[in-house]
């Protein structure tokens, strides 16, 4: 179907038709917009608070975050459900020095898996503190389900993930200690 601009206000439009033509293109349109919509989470997501739109960041936000072995590494936050859920999904790789910091609305035993990342990974969960309570190391890619779970042996507040082999050379064992400048919140619960 051809489309005109309007002179007037410089707005694309569809030329005025009526009859039976119109009532099939809404309806596709209907059918279509159900499509899309089940290719969505099955679990809507919360709408934002106000205070939420306010603070609202549409691209990555990014910490720095000093190691035991005095490495620096620039961490991507997933706070919300949906960025802790997509993680690294999709990546092929995670370049020395980069990572994703997940933070949770309290401490508890956060469980992960590798369906459809495309490299391994080191996973290391933290406490309140962060100090590291457990770390899973080159942890490899899973491609089809079921993947395995991975648990820590103590509750966290906080896990990192970093390339395959990076936690150890930056220092990142049971006990030590991320220096995360400034700390993200928790999200909410």
């Amino acid at each position: 179907m051809p489309q005109t601009s309007s002179s007037k206000t410089g707005r694309w439009f569809l030329p005025e038709r009526g009859g039976r033509g119109d009532f099939l293109l809404a309806t596709l349109l209907i059918i279509l917009a159900g499509t899309v919509g089940a290719c969505s989470s099955s679990t809507p997501a919360p709408s934002p608070s106000s205070e939420d739109r306010q603070d609202a960041n549409p691209g990555p936000r990014f910490v720095r975050a000093a190691t035991p072995t005095g490495g620096i590494l620039t961490l991507e936050i997933a706070a919300s459900p949906e960025e802790r859920a997509r993680g690294m999904m999709g990546r092929a790789e995670v370049p020395p020095g980069t990572g994703m910091l997940f933070t949770f609305p309290s401490p508890d035993r956060y469980s992960f898996w590798m369906f459809q990342c495309l490299t391994a990974l080191d996973i290391i969960w933290l406490d309140g503190e962060m100090r590291v309570v457990d770390v899973a190391r080159a942890v490899p890619p899973c491609s089809r389900r079921p993947c395995p779970s991975y648990l820590p042996k103590s509750e966290a507040l906080y896990v990192v993930e970093l390339g395959a082999h990076q936690a150890e050379a930056l220092g990142l064992v049971e006990g030590a200690a991320l220096f995360v400048d400034p700390l993200p919140p928790s999200p909410p619960s």
